[in-house]
C-alpha cells in the first residue's frame, strides 16, 4: 500500500489513464502493412502495464488495481463492437500478458533480496521476449520472402507460416514433406491468405502450389489474387483430386493485366460444403 495522491494528483492520473483509453480506441500505427498491424496489436501489452500502474498509484492497493485493470481492458474489447472495429481474445490476452508484467516489475520493486528478485525478473523477461516475437518473426519472414522471390510459401521453414493469416483451422505437419495443414470451416473464406507478396521483376507466366488433399473424394478450392493497384480480383475454382499434386495455374487466368509485376494478396479458400475436408500445403512459387 502507499500514499494516496492528492486531488490533484488523482485528477491528473484519472486523466492520464481516460487519454490511454481514447488512444487506444482511436490510434494505429501507420500503414497497412503486416508488420504495422503487428506492431499494434503488440502495443496492448505496454498500454495495460501503464494503466495497472496508474491504477496502483491512484488506489494504493495492487489488487485493487489489477482487477480494476482488468475491467478496462475487457470494456474497451467491448466498446470496439460500437465503433467499427472488432473485438478480439487475443487484444484480451495480451492486456492480460501487460498486467502480468507490471505485476512481475511491481514484485521486483517490492523485493528486498537478489533472491526474491530471480523469479520476477525471469517472467518480466519471458513476458517481454513473448510479445516482441512477432514482432520479431513477422520482420524476419518478409526478409525471407523478398530473399526468395519467387517463393511465396515454403513450409519447410517456419517463418513461411508468419507470412499467412489462416482464416480456417490449421496445424503444421513435420515429416517429409512438411505442411501445412488447413481443414475447411463453414466460415467465409475460410482458407489461407498470404499477405504483402512481392512483385516479380520480369513476367512469370505459372503459379504453382505444392498440396495433398486428405480423405478419399475430390476437393473444391478457389484461388484469389488481390493487387494493391486495382480493387478487382482474379478468380478461380478447382476441383482436386486425392492424394499429393501440384496444382499449376496460369497468371493471365487470374488477371492478364497485372502478371505480378506489383505486390499483391493471394487467397486460397474452401467452401462451406466442404467443411470438415482438410489439405496440406507444402509450398506456394512463381515460375
Amino acid at each position: 500500500m502507499i500514499n494516496r495522491p492528492t486531488t490533484i494528483g488523482a485528477g491528473l492520473i484519472v486523466l492520464g489513464i481516460g487519454l490511454l483509453l481514447i488512444g487506444q480506441q482511436t490510434l494505429v500505427v501507420p500503414g497497412s502493412t503486416r508488420l504495422a498491424a503487428t506492431i499494434h496489436n503488440t502495443l496492448h501489452v505496454p498500454w495495460s502495464a501503464v494503466v495497472t500502474f496508474l491504477l496502483w498509484r491512484l488506489t494504493g492497493r495492487w489488487h485493487h488495481a489489477v482487477f480494476i485493470a482488468l475491467s478496462i481492458g475487457l470494456i474497451s474489447e467491448g466498446i470496439q463492437l460500437f465503433t467499427g472495429r472488432s473485438a478480439s481474445l487475443a487484444d484480451v490476452f495480451s492486456d492480460v500478458l501487460g498486467i502480468f508484467l507490471a505485476t512481475a516489475l511491481f514484485a521486483l520493486y517490492r523485493s528486498s533480496c537478489w533472491r526474491t528478485r530471480l523469479l520476477p525478473v525471469m517472467g518480466a523477461l519471458m513476458i517481454t521476449g513473448f510479445t516482441l516475437w512477432p514482432i520479431v518473426m513477422v520482420y524476419t519472414s518478409q526478409n525471407w520472402l523478398m530473399a526468395h522471390t519467387p517463393v511465396l510459401f515454403d513450409a519447410s521453414d517456419l517463418r513461411g507460416y508468419y507470412l499467412a493469416d489462416i482464416t480456417a483451422k490449421s496445424r503444421w505437419v513435420r515429416g517429409t514433406p512438411p505442411g501445412l495443414r488447413i481443414t475447411v470451416t463453414d466460415r467465409k473464406w475460410s482458407g489461407l491468405h498470404l499477405r504483402e507478396l512481392p512483385g516479380s521483376d520480369h513476367a512469370l507466366e505459372y503459379l504453382v502450389l505444392n498440396l495433398t488433399v486428405e480423405g478419399d473424394a475430390p476437393l473444391q478450392l478457389g484461388t484469389s489474387v488481390s493487387y494493391w493497384e486495382t480493387p478487382e480480383r482474379g478468380w478461380l475454382d478447382h476441383w482436386l483430386e486425392p492424394g499429393s499434386q501440384e496444382l499449376v495455374i496460369p497468371v493471365k487466368a487470374l488477371d492478364g493485366r497485372y502478371p505480378f509485376r506489383y505486390g499483391l494478396d493471394l487467397y486460397l479458400y474452401g467452401y462451406a460444403e466442404q467443411a470438415g475436408r482438410s489439405f496440406i500445403l507444402h509450398r506456394v512459387y512463381l515460375r
